[in-house]
């Protein structure tokens, strides 16, 4: 069973981890919560940019780092030796790598990344490096 959890930007825009609680209202404008844990293991409540909320796919790249929706990611494919850059996104009810080839996007379900010879290494994310999906749709 994988492991339940999400990221998203705090105020500050740095990079929290956790669990999404709720919407509190306050000066008239609604604020989404997410209660985290920091490197000390001091749980706290932050509010977060609902647009950068992302789940974890329960899968890791070759180097061991965790993938959420929103990675940029490299997949690497030995059965016909390409590499596609694309991005993680929840839909229909899997995580999917988005990618661009030749001008139609396609969606690799995560069952494909892990049963089949792939490597997939993290390489940024949508919100900090755009400059990646630019690189992909070419």
């Amino acid at each position: 069973m994988r492991e339940i959890k999400f990221r998203a930007f705090d105020e500050e825009c740095e990079w929290v981890y956790g669990m999404p609680l709720t919407y509190v209202e306050y000066e008239e404008k609604e604020f989404p919560l997410m209660r985290n844990c920091d490197e000390t293991g001091y749980w706290g409540i932050k509010k977060i940019h609902p647009k950068t909320l992302g789940q974890y796919t329960g899968l890791k790249d070759r180097n061991g780092v965790e993938i959420y929706e929103g990675d940029v990611v490299s997949m690497i494919v030995f059965e016909d030796n390409a590499e596609y850059l694309g991005y993680v996104v929840f839909e229909n009810g899997c995580f999917c790598l988005n990618i661009s080839l030749d001008g139609t996007q396609y969606k690799v379900p995560s069952l494909e990344w892990k049963e089949t010879e792939t490597i997939i290494t993290v390489i940024g994310n949508i919100y900090e490096n755009k400059e990646l999906l630019e690189r992909e749709s070419k």
